[in-house]
This record gives C-alpha cells, structure tokens and sequence, in this order.
C-alpha cells in the first residue's frame, strides 16, 4: 500500500484541516433534533482529538526516523529506545482506530434517524435551518470515508517505517503522517456545515 501510496502522490502537496476549541452541547433540545446536535459536535470535538494524536504519532515517528536515518550513516546498532518509540506509535495507532469505530456508530446511528424519518414520511423535513436529514447523512458518509483511508495509510506507516532500510521511504512517511493527505479541506467544511446548521456556538 506504501509504495501504491508514494507513486501515486510525488508532489506531496498535502494540506491539513484546523479546528476550533471542543464544543459543549446547549441548549434543552429533544428527540432527533437533539441527536443531530450532539452528532455534530461529537464529529467537531473528534476532529480535535484525531488531530492531537496525529500531532502526538508524528512526533514518535520523527524520532524513529532520525533514529533509523542515523544507524544508515553512522553503521551504528539501533537504540533499545527504538523498541519503546515504535509501541508509542503503535498506541496511537489504536487510539485513532477506537476513534475510527465512534465514528463509524454515528454514522450509522444517523442512517437509522434518516431510515425512521422515511418511514414516517418526514425524510424531506427540514430539522433546523435548511438542511433534511440527507444532508447529515451525506457529510458523515464523506467524513468516514477519508479518515478510514487517512487510518489505514497511517497503519501501513506504523507498520512499515521501524523496519525501513531506506532513507527516501522514511522521510516519505514522516511527510505523509504529517500533513495527512486523505483528511482534504472538505473535513473542515462538512464539520463546520453541520456546526453551523445545528446552531452551535464555537
């Protein structure tokens, strides 16, 4: 998957989404509306938490890299600390896979809202300013879809660069935890479009 990965993307001209402070849900809504509301903020404050682990991983994965870039130079024999850097980054990898899983359940949790609104006939509804159930449904579709494929590239990472032999492979992966390709700017819009629509304060 690396090297499918490295081919397909030579520029490396990757750019990273920024999110505000954690929201707290307002406010005394009920029922679907209030489901919805806590849905946004659930995916707004989970952009957050990807985003500190993401820093965190790539910190671990630049030290391995300088560790593993200075053994090729040096013919020196690699550090015990490389065992411990490496189930860091390994810990990260399954803090972001349980976060992957949350985001998998609200997403089918809004695909059962949307399910029981058409059964209801109400599926065309407009729940709070503009948008039907649809739209919910669409964004959270998107999100997953990049961040199971941003998931799945930093597993092959955490996978792969303890045991590179080859500097170009090793500062190709540092790039490509860092500035996490498959997260596009359109994380930020979907989130901020569902925060907006569901009248939170940020």
């Amino acid at each position: 998957m690396l090297k499918k990965f490295m081919d397909a993307h030579p520029e490396m001209d990757f750019s990273k989404a920024k999110f505000k402070s954690p929201l707290k849900i307002q406010g005394n809504l009920t029922g679907i509306p209030r489901k919805l509301k806590d849905f946004a903020a659930d995916w707004h404050n989970a952009n957050l938490k990807w985003a500190k682990e993401n820093q965190a991983g790539f910190a671990l994965c630049n030290n391995i890299g300088n560790i593993k870039i200075e053994s090729f130079v040096g013919d020196e024999s690699l550090p015990e600390s490389l065992l411990e850097l490496c189930d860091g980054l390994q810990s990260i990898i399954e803090k972001l896979h349980k976060l992957l899983e949350k985001m998998r359940q609200w997403y089918q949790s809004v695909v059962g809202i949307e399910n029981l609104l058409k059964s209801q006939k109400k599926a065309d509804d407009i729940i709070f300013q503009t948008w039907p159930i649809r739209n919910f449904v669409q964004a959270a579709e998107e999100l997953l879809s990049m961040y199971k494929k941003e998931f799945e590239l930093k597993k092959t990472i955490c996978e792969n660069i303890c045991h590179s032999e080859n500097k170009t492979e090793i500062l190709f992966m540092l790039a490509a935890w860092k500035h996490e390709p498959y997260l596009e700017d359109a994380v930020a819009v979907h989130t901020q479009a569902m925060i907006r629509e569901t009248g939170h304060e940020t």
